[in-house]
């Protein structure tokens, strides 16, 4: 035999070779996708994975919901903070013209002041009033009975 004839034999021996593997190959997938379906039906039966999603977007519903909620409630109380603010500033503006002619604030009204600027200053930094309270600070303060 010649050379040439070894390697057509050869190729020859591969080429059957190949077409068996194929073979095989294909009937092992046609064999094993109901094998295979059948397990994972029969894996999602014992893990109640159905009950377990069911259970997941119930519980992602709630946590919508909470999420919503919370939203509304930081809203709200941004609303309260802004109002609060307002109210604070109003008070502390309020007892600065009330005493400014004199320059003279009872001891009473300097701790009110005292307290409501301290609140007032946590909400937030407002230059104006915080000059006025500086300012008051340096007032004479009168103890009335």
């Amino acid at each position: 035999m010649d050379t040439w004839q070894k390697i057509l034999f050869y190729m020859r021996d591969i080429g059957t070779y190949g077409t068996a593997i194929i073979a095989i190959a294909t009937a092992l997938t046609i064999l094993i996708r109901p094998i295979r379906s059948r397990f994972i039906d029969w894996l999602k039966k014992i893990t109640r994975s159905e009950e377990h999603n069911s259970m997941m977007e119930e519980f992602t519903s709630v946590i919508k919901k909470h999420e919503e909620r919370d939203a509304e409630i930081m809203r709200m109380l941004k609303e309260n903070r802004e109002a609060l603010q307002c109210t604070l500033r109003n008070d502390i503006v309020s007892i600065y013209y009330k005493y400014l002619p004199e320059k003279k604030i009872p001891s009473y009204q300097m701790e009110n002041l005292a307290a409501l600027y301290s609140r007032y200053k946590v909400l937030t930094d407002n230059t104006f009033v915080k000059k006025i309270y500086k300012e008051m600070e340096n007032w004479e303060v009168i103890n009335r009975k």
